[in-house]
């Protein structure tokens, strides 16, 4: 019988990922355009929580391969991690135009767009979440506060019960909203 605390398990873990970020080094030093290394490095430093450093990977995996959509939707996910809310959209946007069906891409430029008061696009975007995948409860949590933004406070309720149906927290969602109400 084996017991792991859970300190432990999240200390190999961490051990594990700074392995892999080592062996990646490696592969980068040898070939500086390994534009699959720098993503998948990118990928661990944004699990690490090391925002800046995923960018930089992004950035340079997105230079030697513009057309990588998952790059750029994973950059733009950093950035708004580290607040850079206008990049984080430009990214997203980038995404969508090689990959329109990026559901998530939809999702988090309506989330970055909500962060800086841009009602109009948080219902765009959010429409699309819900027109692409009808059962994404974010969709229509960003479409209730797209509403609400917009002042249309019967139509955001009626969002809210729905994705409050498909399981995102109500309390959370009620908590946004009354702030917009303001």
């Amino acid at each position: 019988m084996q017991s792991h605390h859970h300190g432990q398990d999240a200390s190999e873990e961490v051990a594990r990922l700074e392995a892999e970020i080592a062996r990646l080094s490696g592969a980068i030093h040898d070939n500086t355009q390994d534009a699959a290394a720098y993503f998948r490095r990118g990928l661990i430093f944004g699990q690490l929580g090391e925002a800046e450093r995923a960018v930089e990977d992004f950035s340079m995996a997105i230079r030697l391969d513009p057309k990588n959509a998952e790059a750029l939707y994973n950059r733009g996910i950093a950035r708004i991690h580290l607040k850079q809310h206008v990049l984080a959209i430009d990214d997203f946007t980038d995404a969508l135009a090689i990959n329109p069906s990026l559901v998530d891409a939809y999702n988090n430029r309506a989330s970055a767009s909500y962060e800086l008061g841009r009602g109009r696009d948080v219902l765009r975007d959010a429409e699309a979440v819900v027109r692409l995948a009808p059962q994404h409860p974010g969709g229509h949590a960003l479409r209730a506060l797209g509403k609400m933004m917009l002042g249309d406070e019967a139509g955001a309720e009626e969002d809210a019960k729905r994705a409050a149906q498909l399981g995102f927290s109500p309390r959370a969602l009620q908590g946004l909203l009354q702030r917009e109400r303001r």
